[in-house]
């Protein structure tokens, strides 16, 4: 099948799909992008925020990947639609975002915020607000908040993992 990681940054998840799987990275960065080519895999510099891509117009992706990515788009609606034209009916998309909890809310008062240590996070959404946004554009396959192993607070460090399908 054919991958492609959306928000791809240096690659690196690029570098663990096995060697049958044909792989795609797209970044707004051309840094990331150059990194990525290096590597030896297909790269594309696009925000996917404002269009797809002429490079990839008529293409589907069997996977497609966007990790620690969507907590940075201003804009999600419009790439979650340009996200679905990247798709057909048997694709699966895999999201993973850092979800805000009660406990983040509350260290979050005290200017503690995990979410907040990164200028560039303008989505600081909880669990439920992610499925209702994936809702509007896909089917809801698997939905999971895992913590972060180097976390043992309860709350702390969460991750909310989607997989989605075409609806």
């Amino acid at each position: 099948g054919c991958v492609i990681d959306l928000g791809c940054g240096a690659g690196f998840f690029l570098e663990c799909v096995p060697e049958n799987f044909s792989k795609c990275g797209l970044d707004i960065s051309s840094s990331s992008i150059r990194i990525v080519k290096n590597k030896g895999f297909d790269a594309v510099l696009s925000d996917l925020s404002k269009k797809v891509p002429h490079e990839l117009k008529n293409k589907k992706f069997d996977v497609v990947c966007a990790f620690d990515t969507l907590e940075h788009v201003s804009n999600i609606d419009s790439f979650l639609k340009n996200t679905i034209n990247l798709m057909d009916e048997k694709s699966l998309l895999f999201v993973e975002v850092p979800i805000k909890t009660t406990f983040h809310r509350f260290i979050s008062r005290l200017g503690l915020g995990l979410l907040d240590i990164d200028p560039t996070h303008v989505n600081k959404e909880d669990h439920v607000w992610w499925e209702q946004k994936f809702s509007k554009h896909f089917k809801l396959v698997s939905s999971n908040r895992v913590t972060y192993k180097q976390h043992y607070v309860k709350g702390c460090g969460l991750l909310g993992l989607f997989v989605l399908k075409l609806k």
